[in-house]
């Protein structure tokens, strides 16, 4: 397995917590999350096996999720990063260090959604 698919795996995981299961205490069972991933487009049609495999390499390096009898539970609540350097979304825990996922630059901001209505031309 590659450094890259785990990454970004571990990219759409955040993504998915962050839109459905952002609530510290927030809890699922440990055996829901090949379920959860394959709601993503990127993931849906991707093999249960394969998830399984990926979401064992990548669980224990998140610091917002603690396991406890074979529940998960949101630890930390995550925020939306855009770094200015590469135009990155990453999403990062308060406790995290603020540092781009792509290019690892320190030089970003918290990530501010306009609807297309909201911007000034």
């Amino acid at each position: 397995m590659r450094d890259i698919e785990l990454k970004e795996f571990e990219w759409y995981f955040r993504d998915i917590i962050f839109r459905y299961y952002n609530e510290k205490g927030a809890e699922f069972e440990e055996n829901m999350l090949v379920d959860i991933m394959q709601t993503h487009l990127r993931y849906k049609h991707v093999d249960k096996s394969y998830i399984e495999e990926l979401i064992r390499h990548v669980i224990p390096n998140l610091s917002i999720i603690v396991r406890a009898d074979n529940k998960i539970i949101i630890d930390d609540v995550l925020e939306r990063y855009q770094c200015k350097d590469c135009l990155y979304l990453s999403y990062i825990a308060s406790r995290e260090e603020l540092r781009c996922s792509r290019c690892n630059s320190t030089n970003i901001n918290k990530f501010v959604f306009r609807r297309r209505d909201e911007v000034q031309r």
